[in-house]
């Protein structure tokens, strides 16, 4: 279990790996990440995240952060918060939604992708399992209007339980790297 200190910092972020689903290819998709990893030592660990564009996270199968990034893609930003875990296995899962076309609510970006990093424990790589969502509706979805996008479609009957440790990823690909920017700086403002 974990205890979320919600105190939030948004930096500018220069350089890492930003990795994406190797299937996941085209606009609207909602792309599913796992990782599992363990934890040593009781201490507050800092997370830093950022994605194109809309992302939530959870460990352990409890959300604790979502958030939207609408930068200019030279420009990118993170968000940081400190997370008190258990020592221990631990599941961390990420939703990132890419719409992949220009919409007042996100900003276009040419390629979709995730960054994450928690302090000294694991950072976004070619370990990560990555899947196409099945429950994500992609086909024949209209947008309300030209500012505000696609509408969401769901089907409830195809959700699987990813955020489960007992969630078979045996059949998740490793995801590819989407594309290789300079390490984060901490900037606070």
């Amino acid at each position: 279990i974990f205890v979320l200190t919600p105190v939030f910092y948004i930096g500018i972020c220069n350089m890492t790996n930003w990795i994406w689903a190797q299937n996941a290819v085209g606009k609207h998709q909602l792309v599913l990440f796992r990782k599992k990893f363990n934890i040593s030592e009781l201490k507050a660990y800092n997370f830093r995240i950022s994605a194109e564009a809309n992302f939530t996270a959870f460990i352990d199968g409890k959300e604790f952060l979502r958030g939207q990034y609408s930068d200019y893609p030279e420009a990118k930003t993170f968000t940081e918060t400190e997370l008190n875990l258990t020592v221990g296995q631990h599941i961390i899962t990420i939703e990132v939604y890419y719409a992949g076309e220009d919409f007042q609510t996100s900003w276009y970006s040419e390629q979709p992708g995730l960054w994450c990093e928690l302090e000294s424990v694991f950072a976004s790589d070619e370990n990560w399992k990555a899947k196409l969502s099945p429950a994500f509706l992609r086909d024949n979805i209209h947008k309300v209007t030209p500012q505000l996008g696609y509408a969401i479609g769901f089907d409830a009957r195809m959700q699987e339980d990813f955020h489960s440790e007992n969630f078979d990823d045996s059949h998740c690909k490793r995801k590819g790297i989407a594309r290789v920017l300079l390490r984060c700086t901490e900037i606070y403002g």
